[in-house]
């Protein structure tokens, strides 16, 4: 009996915490850790797929990056782009640009192309209503299920970040560092970004992330799965899923 009283105990504390504050604190962690990317070489694996209206594959392309210390200082270069390597002419060439570019004070091999580079992704926090969904382990580690839906009432602040009105998913926190581990999120309706002439998202855009633990206790992201169809100032139509795979994270230090 007491065992059971503390069991449900437990299960209403956590239902009833600020599920909203925690948000804020895995989101705020999450965004110091992906800054930390700069500090990390690793290998990449990008693919492409421009897809027709009925779901088909139009176009794919498939590449593979490595971003390595180079004469001291981070670049990335280009190992294998549709399944074929790299030429030690295309490798010299690359590095000519490296240091090209690096003389023009314009240095190429930022780690880039993560969330929250110009703003509106910090909305996330508090544009959504988060309730516990239940307990899940991923990869032995235990993890608490948010369930997530528009929150009645939120004003966009970036015009960007009116997608969150029509979005709802689910967030993955690990209990013990309460670091975001996954999300999954969908549009479940159409929205228009400046009265529509901007441009519209459509229903059934989707975005998944993995993030993983790495040895020296910073979590990094592992894999994006975007798959969005968009039109933009009301002619062009694009309708793609980019698959992102991120591994073999090595903490480098510069020169």
């Amino acid at each position: 009996m007491k065992t059971f009283l503390l069991i449900t105990s437990l299960a209403l504390a956590a239902q009833q915490r600020d599920w909203r504050a925690e948000m804020r604190q895995s989101f705020e962690r999450m965004m110091v850790s992906e800054k930390k990317l700069e500090d990390y070489g690793f290998t990449r694996r990008v693919l492409r797929k421009e897809m027709n209206a009925d779901g088909s594959v139009k176009k794919e392309e498939r590449i593979v990056v490595r971003r390595e210390l180079f004469e001291g200082e981070f670049a990335t270069f280009l190992i294998e782009k549709n399944g074929v390597a790299t030429t030690p002419a295309q490798r010299a060439q690359t590095e000519s640009e490296v240091r090209a570019s690096r003389r023009s004070g314009k240095p190429r091999g930022r780690a880039s192309g993560r969330p929250g580079e110009d703003g509106w992704i910090e909305e996330f926090p508090e544009a959504l209503l988060y309730t516990l969904e239940g307990e899940e382990s991923i990869n032995g580690r235990k993890v608490w299920v948010l369930r997530c839906e528009p929150r009645p009432g939120y004003k966009a602040k970036n015009v960007r970040a009116k997608v969150f009105e029509k979005m709802r998913g689910k967030v993955w926190i690990d209990q013990l560092e309460k670091d975001i581990v996954r999300v999954d999120a969908e549009m479940f309706d159409t929205v228009s970004v400046g009265f529509g002439v901007l441009g519209k998202i459509d229903k059934g855009t989707r975005f998944h992330l993995d993030r993983i633990r790495t040895s020296e206790g910073i979590w990094l992201t592992a894999k994006t799965d975007v798959r969005f169809a968009v039109r933009i100032m009301l002619f062009k139509y694009m309708f793609n899923d980019i698959v992102s795979e991120t591994f073999d994270y090595r903490l480098l230090a510069k020169r």
